[in-house]
């Protein structure tokens, strides 16, 4: 191989990382954020009262009548935990909200 050929190559390399980083957006999830979350609650649970916090991290308060029926958390998912009589769901996924929205319907005791 001589300088030249090894010019070229060097500079198809630089094209194609170029292309690379041109193409990734476009082929790349868009993140989710805590108000996205929001409007599929909102379809999935559409008599319940849904209150958004956004920090560090967002979490949604979700009642029922006045009533603090469950809090959702938008994290890395962890396994689903009660505190305080309240359960608390985490996770960062719109596909996992449709399975949370059924066990929060199915919770039948008032908590206080």
């Amino acid at each position: 191989m001589n300088a030249t050929q090894l010019f070229f190559g060097l500079i198809g390399l630089f094209l194609a990382l170029f292309g690379i980083a041109l193409a990734k957006p476009y082929m790349t999830k868009k993140p989710t954020n805590i108000h996205t979350f929001k409007q599929t609650l909102t379809k999935l649970l559409p008599s319940h009262d849904l209150l958004v916090k956004d920090g560090t991290p967002s979490r949604i308060i979700i009642s029922l009548d006045g009533i603090q029926k469950a809090i959702i958390i938008m994290d890395r998912p962890r396994a689903d935990y009660v505190m305080g009589g309240l359960p608390i769901f985490t996770t960062n996924k719109l596909g996992k909200l449709t399975a949370i929205a059924h066990k929060i319907k199915s919770l039948d005791r008032t908590i206080h």
